[in-house]
């Protein structure tokens, strides 16, 4: 929790000679919970972790502001009632085809976004597949296709992967290839 040795550990990480790049110009809070869970995750997977190559902060004025219990109450990720998402927003929304998507949309449900711009892009977004429903059929064939690469990669980083997972990456880069 010593902020000269957290700036020393990130900055060894990423390959920098100071953390501006990530807004961490004076942030000492941010740089040594950043460094404390890099070491966290380092010790408990006994290895390097070079495949964190990145980190961005989580500003609150980005995002609506939701307490837990607010969280519960609203039952946007999980049911009070039930173990599953059958009846929780995210149950309803959620016609991802990968994992990867799938903890996006969670994400996306549990720090909506404050900023006008930045929704009008995402709904832009949105609207240009739905107008166009056999460009999204398209994109949900493909995307079905993949594999989950932010576990595989993380798997292959820390030197854990079997064939099985390096053979998984290899079909999921050649689908993205094309």
């Amino acid at each position: 929790f010593d902020p000269s040795r957290s700036k020393e550990l990130l900055q060894r990480q990423f390959g920098t000679l100071n953390l501006k790049a990530f807004g961490l110009v004076n942030e000492k809070i941010e740089a040594i919970a950043a460094a404390s869970l890099l070491s966290y995750v380092g010790e408990n997977t006994m290895a390097d972790v070079p495949h964190i190559q990145s980190l961005s902060s989580y500003r609150e004025e980005e995002f609506v502001n939701m307490d837990e219990a607010t969280l519960r109450n609203l039952e946007l990720v999980s049911s009070r009632n039930e173990t599953s998402t059958r009846y929780t927003l995210f149950g309803v929304l959620d016609n991802t085809k990968t994992a990867m998507g799938q903890r996006l949309l969670k994400r996306r449900i549990l720090q909506p976004l404050v900023c006008l711009k930045a929704i009008e892009s995402r709904l832009e977004k949105v609207d240009l597949l739905y107008r166009n429903q056999s460009q999204l059929s398209l994109v949900r064939e493909e995307l079905a296709r993949i594999n989950d690469l932010e576990r595989l990669t993380a798997r292959v980083a820390m030197e854990k992967a079997h064939a099985k997972d390096l053979v998984a990456v290899r079909k999921t880069l050649d689908i993205l290839d094309d």
